[in-house]
């Protein structure tokens, strides 16, 4: 393997990341972040750091991220994903300092779940987005 390989790097980090271990996970996302350094212009990587970044709550990384993925990809699932995180980085957005005030931007994320889902060909094989309309 080549150590520069960003598609690999990033194959072989979603086989780590979809181990569901904590130590498989671990590895996943330092494969993804090696990736991410050797071309900070993948999508693919690019989605799956806002995917993580989604998790830990750090909503301004997953929009810088996956906005970033959205002007170099053309691919059109690859650019689905991208709006989906950013929809649902709006719709969960919390607002002040406690955790249960939820006061996620609706308008915003009910722009990029349809937006997801038009560049969608095949809709059962990303459901996602559809569910995210229903909440909103």
């Amino acid at each position: 393997l080549d150590p520069e390989n960003v598609e690999a790097l990033v194959a072989l980090a979603i086989m780590d990341l979809r181990s569901n271990e904590a130590v498989g996970i671990r590895k996943g996302m330092v494969k993804m972040q090696r990736a991410f350094e050797i071309y900070p212009y993948c999508a693919m990587a690019l989605n799956y750091l806002a995917n993580h970044f989604f998790f830990t709550g750090q909503h301004f990384l997953v929009e810088q991220l996956t906005e970033t993925a959205l002007s170099v990809t053309n691919h059109g699932p690859t650019k689905s994903h991208s709006y989906y995180n950013l929809a649902r980085s709006y719709h969960s957005k919390v607002e002040g300092e406690c955790c249960l005030s939820y006061r996620g931007d609706y308008d915003k994320a009910g722009v990029y779940y349809m937006a997801s889902v038009k560049e969608i060909s095949k809709p059962h094989e990303f459901v996602f987005p559809y569910y995210g309309q229903l909440l909103i």
